[in-house]
């Protein structure tokens, strides 16, 4: 049925263009009558092999777009020439009117074009109609007149069994407001939401700005709340690297959404430059953080990922996740533990890797209070274990996770994170070692294991009530995703010696953050889920800080990424504490362990629990 009706169609566009040329004299003359007949064939022929040049036949008409429209000039220009050869080399031309070439190229153009475009207007006509008849049909209002929205229209149209049916665009842009996208008009700004809902029944909102900042998207989400309205919206556009923009990808708003921040640019060059066909290894492989470097690592296309981890069913889950992505490089999971040298040793020694990113660490605050040893064990001395292995297999480069909580802490994780990095720093004084030591400090991850994100879900999701310590505690947040990102960035451009610092934004409300996860959950604060206010709890600060005072903080090359220009000078002091903390760890005695980190980290403040009478 295609080809006849192309046939069909060629054989009209070149009589239209003889008569239009040639008027009534085409009617009157045998001899143009003649050239064409005798041409109509091999301009069948040449025509129909440039649409199948093009795979003109092979497309639904009912799809038909821009793409399809240059593929049908590209054909008519193509089957134009070779007939124009065929014309002026076999026929030399005799007889046969020039402009007719040209003519029947642009009623080629309008016929083979415009056949699909009314088979188009006619099905998104039905369609349309079809979207209004059936009975879960639900009229919706696209926030975002980019190209987001426009595919996210385009898809609705398409699919008539999703039940959207758009009645229009917002947009904040003044200068796409009463113009159309698609006949959809851009009917105002996000700020006339309430009346144009109103106005057009409107009974769920789409936020297609992917790049949109969270004070944004918190304004959006207000305005929907107040008028009454369910609203959804596109992942985070550092997700939708490489995935095409469809409704397959709406989802409900999340806690990340409202907080949004910028995406990452990487420096993808240099980052592959030192990662491509490499074996890295990485601790704490099946822990949050860990996980999320496992999987960023996949884009720049290592040889083989050394998954080091002792917690055994979480590595095991991990696997399976890696498994079913069918990355093309190898994942070896390796159980074991940063403490235990031997094991670690094994570990170098069979897979000799270039890279370690050291991200095992107990890292709960009021549990590392209650067992200091265990943390003094793990986050210190599993630490120096691993760093002075990584100098003897001559790893090429250790990024350390640190924190936040190291800047002047209060705690004891936070005290022995800062002495880790100072580790680090010492281990990078050495004059023949050839592994660059690093560490990164960011602050709280969203949804991160033991995050206050998942605790304020499960609360609500009991019926409350939320428990917060402290009305005017603030934290500083990022994604799993960026935070990763930013770490591999910032271990592609240290040199040895350096603590980075991610710029973490302005700190949030954990007062903020619990009632926007109430109103996201579809209910309200204080109606009906309570907030209840406990106290701080052993070693919590109200505000967490990002520096120590004396350092020196440097902007980098990345506008996320800042470099402390500062060094620990005594070196003895350390290794003296260090030895006398080992000692204290061994015997198990509690009482002396934070003055020994004290002196190791003069800024720490320690808490001391009130001793019973």
């Amino acid at each position: 049925m295609i080809v006849p009706m192309h046939v069909a169609l060629i054989a009209i566009s070149y009589f239209l263009a003889f008569a239009s040329r040639l008027e009534v004299s085409f009617f009157n003359s045998d001899m143009y009558h003649r050239v064409f007949i005798s041409t109509l064939a091999p301009l069948l022929a040449v025509r129909l092999f440039s649409y199948w040049y093009f795979d003109l036949f092979q497309g639904l008409w009912r799809y038909v777009g821009v793409t399809d429209l240059k593929d049908i000039i590209k054909a008519s220009l193509l089957g134009t020439m070779l007939f124009a050869l065929y014309v002026f080399i076999v026929m030399r031309g005799e007889g046969f009117p020039r402009s007719v070439l040209a003519i029947d190229f642009i009623y080629n153009i309008v016929l083979i074009g415009g056949i699909r475009m009314i088979v188009r207007m006619f099905r998104e006509a039905t369609v349309k109609s079809s979207i209004k008849d059936l009975p879960e049909s639900k009229n919706v209002l696209i926030v975002g007149a980019g190209s987001a929205g426009e595919m996210i229209l385009r898809e609705m149209r398409n699919n008539p069994r999703l039940g959207y049916n758009p009645v229009g665009f917002v947009d904040d842009d003044v200068s796409k407001h009463k113009t159309r996208m698609h006949g959809m008009s851009v009917l105002g700004s996000s700020s006339d939401i309430t009346s144009i809902a109103s106005q057009y029944g409107v009974e769920e909102v789409i936020i297609a700005i992917p790049s949109a900042k969270g004070k944004t998207i918190r304004k959006i989400v207000s305005t929907c709340k107040t008028a009454g309205i369910r609203f959804k919206t596109l992942p985070y556009i550092g997700d939708l690297i490489d995935s095409r923009v469809n409704t397959s990808l709406i989802r409900d708003v999340a806690i990340e959404d409202l907080l949004g921040r910028d995406a990452v640019s990487l420096d993808m060059s240099l980052i592959a430059q030192q990662l491509a066909n490499k074996v890295i290894m990485v601790t704490g492989a099946a822990g949050s953080i860990g996980s999320e470097i496992v999987r960023q690592l996949a884009r720049f296309h290592p040889q083989k990922v050394i998954l080091f981890e002792r917690a055994e069913n979480d590595l095991f889950h991990l696997e399976l996740e890696l498994k079913k992505r069918k990355l093309s490089a190898a994942y070896v999971p390796f159980i074991g533990d940063i403490r235990d040298e031997d094991r670690v040793r094994e570990c170098l020694e069979t897979y000799h890797p270039s890279h370690i990113f050291h991200a095992a660490a107990y890292k709960h605050v009021p549990m590392m209070e209650e067992n200091p040893i265990e943390a003094v064990k793990n986050n210190i001395f599993g630490t120096r274990v691993l760093a002075d292995l990584a100098i003897d297999y001559k790893v090429d480069k250790f990024v350390l996770i640190s924190t936040d909580k190291a800047v002047c802490p209060t705690n004891v994780m936070g005290a022995t994170k800062r002495v880790a990095e100072l580790i680090l720093q010492e281990k990078s004084k050495i004059h023949d070692c050839m592994t660059q030591f690093i560490a990164v400090r960011f602050g709280n991850v969203l949804g991160s294991n033991g995050s206050v994100i998942p605790l304020f879900k499960k609360q609500i999701e009991e019926g409350g009530p939320v428990t917060i310590t402290h009305p005017d505690i603030t934290r500083y947040f990022m994604t799993v995703s960026e935070a990763v990102q930013l770490v591999i960035q910032a271990g592609a451009m240290g040199r040895g010696g350096e603590i980075f610092l991610l710029e973490m934004g302005e700190a949030v409300k954990i007062r903020d953050l619990a009632e926007n996860l109430i109103y996201l959950s579809g209910l309200t604060p204080g109606d009906d889920i309570e907030i209840v206010y406990t106290s701080l709890r052993p070693g919590e600060k109200i505000y967490e800080e990002l520096l120590l005072s004396g350092e020196n903080v440097i902007k980098t090359d990345h506008n996320k990424i800042w470099v402390l220009n500062h060094q620990n000078e005594e070196s003895e002091r350390l290794l003296l504490n260090l030895k006398d903390l080992d000692s204290l760890g061994k015997i198990h005695n509690l009482s002396e362990v934070k003055d020994i980190l004290k002196k190791i980290v003069p800024e720490y403040k320690p808490y001391f629990p009130p001793r019973s009478p």
